[in-house]
């Protein structure tokens, strides 16, 4: 398989403590690290929320690559989100915020 038959590895995380609320988020492809993004969050955020804004933060990312191969595989510890989001309107968030940008030509900022 080439490069771009191989799907994306996202590795998420989200954490809450008394230190703060973070995120984390690890891209790889074939074995190799393509990206790492960290973030500190609202202290007010759950660490449910935390899980969250750290899978949606990749999926924004990986929208950002130039490449026509968007396959990912998400792997997260969050049982929760993703029953959630298996059960929800969140994949009509996710194209409404691409369809706002596309539209408005903003670029997530």
């Amino acid at each position: 398989m080439g490069e771009e038959k191989k799907p994306i590895q996202i590795f998420t995380d989200g954490s809450r403590s008394e230190r703060g609320v973070d995120l984390g988020v690890a891209l790889y492809r074939s074995g190799e690290s393509i990206n790492t993004i960290q973030c500190r969050l609202n202290k007010k955020c759950t660490n449910n929320q935390a899980e969250q804004f750290a899978i949606l933060t990749a999926l924004e990312h990986i929208e950002k690559f130039q490449t026509t191969d968007k396959r990912v595989t998400i792997h997260t510890e969050s049982q929760t989100t993703l029953y959630k989001w298996q059960n929800s309107n969140i994949h009509t968030y996710v194209h409404s915020r691409r369809n706002k940008k596309e539209n408005n030509g903003d670029e997530g900022k």
